[in-house]
């Protein structure tokens, strides 16, 4: 059986602090936010390959066993090795987290970066894209992002993202295989939550998100209409009362043209309030002279929404 100091040479690990300390010759003019992912990275490696070297090591002692002695023997031999791969695990996934936690307080950027410092950065990414693809548009670079972010076992760096932050290292440091089932759904949530903002934004200029009738390994996006563009039908408009109504008029301006109507009969003015607003004169006149009852807090807060949600700015 192997010894276990024979099997792991120092010179492995040597090579590592040798390799660490030319990048960090290399980067003296790097940002912080480049230092961080770089050390981060460098840390992360050194244990991956302990890990990795440890795990080979106990899979080559458990090889060929064939009786209960043999196997009892074999794991006496190894007990300090599991020790030592079950420590490397944990402080995998200390650093993991710390990583991710500085990450979302300082904004770094990367390629598990939280939601909202993906937002931050999507416009620049954006940018960034259709000055290097020729001839692309923004739905090129939405099906871009979505089908790498879609992709997770795609080890491959963003292409993109090295615009913003020129080398990923902590992206190309196989370490997920060795996270918790905690870590590992702090992944799983930041890449659902990057998917579903990103299918929003395909559906706001008319695309769709479609699965392969094998499974869910092939997506498709299709054209399904702009939402802008969709057909309206009275269903789908609130239903205000009189006093939201006239406040939405008198909002655009509408009450202003009343005001400097050439007539010279005050009741025409409420005659056309009425017709535009489908109400009885008399409430339309009410409305003018402000002498109806006035709109509650609740609904001018749901008139206000609705503006809101349809993106409408009036000053």
């Amino acid at each position: 059986m192997k010894n276990f100091k024979d099997y792991f040479k120092d010179s492995e690990l040597d090579f590592l602090k040798e390799v660490g300390e030319e990048t960090t010759e290399a980067n003296k003019n790097a940002t912080e936010e480049e230092s961080f992912f770089m050390i981060s990275s460098i840390y992360l490696q050194s244990l991956v390959v302990i890990a990795d070297k440890l795990s080979t090591f106990m899979k080559a002692s458990m090889d060929g066993i064939n009786s209960t002695n043999e196997l009892n023997t074999s794991m006496e031999s190894v007990k300090d090795v599991i020790s030592h791969h079950y420590n490397i695990t944990n402080k995998i996934n200390k650093a993991f987290a710390d990583a991710t936690e500085i990450c979302q307080k300082r904004k770094f950027f990367w390629r598990y970066s939280p939601i909202e410092v993906y937002k931050d950065n999507l416009e620049r990414l954006k940018a960034n894209y259709l000055a290097k693809i020729k001839d692309s548009t923004e739905l090129d670079f939405l099906k871009f992002e979505y089908k790498y972010t879609y992709s997770d076992d795609n080890n491959e760096v963003n292409f993109n993202y090295k615009t913003i932050i020129p080398i990923d290292y902590l992206s190309v440091v196989n370490f997920k295989r060795y996270l918790t089932a905690e870590n590992l759904e702090v992944l799983s949530m930041i890449r659902l939550k990057k998917l579903e903002f990103l299918n929003g934004l395909l559906k706001n200029i008319g695309y769709s998100i479609e699965f392969s009738d094998e499974g869910k390994e092939e997506i498709e996006i299709v054209e399904t209409g702009s939402l802008e563009e969709s057909k309206l039908n009275l269903s789908n408009l609130p239903k205000f009362n009189v006093q939201q109504r006239y406040q939405l008029f008198k909002r655009l301006g509408y009450d202003k043209a009343i005001d400097i109507l050439d007539t010279d009969k005050q009741m025409a003015k409420y005659s056309i309030i009425a017709l535009i607003m489908g109400i009885n004169p008399d409430n339309a006149k009410q409305l003018y002279n402000n002498s109806y009852r006035q709109i509650s807090d609740k609904d001018e807060n749901s008139l206000k929404e609705y503006l809101n949600n349809q993106g409408i700015r009036i000053k």
